[in-house]
């Protein structure tokens, strides 16, 4: 019996932990034609889950990222730096992103579904 209870334990442990397990998202800082985006522009991931967003900078100067609403604005070293930041649970809509220290260049959109 207590073999038995501690297999049912075990498996609720495996369980709850993979139902519970973040989205992970990377986007990278590119140059193209001469403007500088954030790739992918667009990307749908479900609601109510966890989003882990790995943000990558290759270029030279420093960039921003922030999505409006989900994050606070982060600064993303330039020379590969990198920025992980987890966004909770975020509600169904489509929420923009963007770099918010250079206005100039081009963001997306986040599509939650």
């Amino acid at each position: 019996m207590m073999r038995f209870q501690a297999s049912c334990l075990f498996m609720l442990a495996l369980l709850h932990g993979s139902a519970f397990a973040a989205q992970e998202l990377t986007f990278t800082n590119k140059e193209v034609n001469g403007v500088k985006v954030w790739e992918p522009s667009t990307t749908t991931l479900k609601a109510g889950e966890d989003i882990e967003i790995k943000v990558v900078n290759p270029l030279k100067d420093e960039h921003g990222f922030q999505v409006p609403g989900l994050t606070d604005p982060y600064v993303v070293p330039g020379n590969g730096g990198t920025k992980t930041l987890t966004i909770k649970a975020p509600k169904a809509g489509k929420y923009p992103y963007k770099c918010h220290m250079h206005p100039k260049h081009q963001g997306g959109d986040l599509t939650i579904q």
